[in-house]
């Protein structure tokens, strides 16, 4: 038998759903957890990975998050199959989950700063192109 997982889950999230589903699937025991009735679990949670989404699931004692540590249920189920365990003190796990939360939105603000400049940079092509559209009419004009 598989380690007892605990998954901490919110009521109207279909994402919870499908992680449960694999988990079941692949023999995983787990503990639920609605987010919404244990809060003061859920806000030591918040407090240790620094996000406050739901699934959330504690195996081994390591957090896992979706998008930050997995990018789908499957790549959830590889995790768990080829999990190791790392013996660390509880202030080097929590600096741990710290850090992964920090890259983790780090990476996400720098892919929404890349679209935005993509955008400026679409918008002062157009403009350009309209200036640029503009100088030759009236040089065109200034010539006749």
């Amino acid at each position: 038998m598989k380690e007892k997982t605990k998954i901490y889950t919110s009521e109207n999230c279909l994402y919870c759903k499908q992680v449960k589903d694999i988990l079941t699937e692949n023999d995983y025991k787990f503990k639920e957890i609605d987010a919404k009735h244990d809060s003061m679990e859920w806000q030591k949670v918040i407090a240790t990975v620094g996000l406050a989404s739901t699934p959330v699931l504690l195996y081994k004692n390591v957090y896992l998050v979706p998008g930050r540590d997995f990018q789908d249920e499957n790549h959830l189920v590889s995790i768990l199959n080829g999990f190791t365990q790392i013996h660390v003190t509880p202030s080097i796990e929590l600096i741990l989950e710290r850090l992964k939360t920090i890259a983790f939105q780090f990476g996400s603000n720098f892919a929404g700063f890349y679209t935005d400049m993509q955008a400026i940079k679409t918008k002062l092509n157009i403009e350009n192109q309209g200036f640029n559209a503009k100088v030759k009419e009236d040089e065109h004009e200034s010539t006749d």
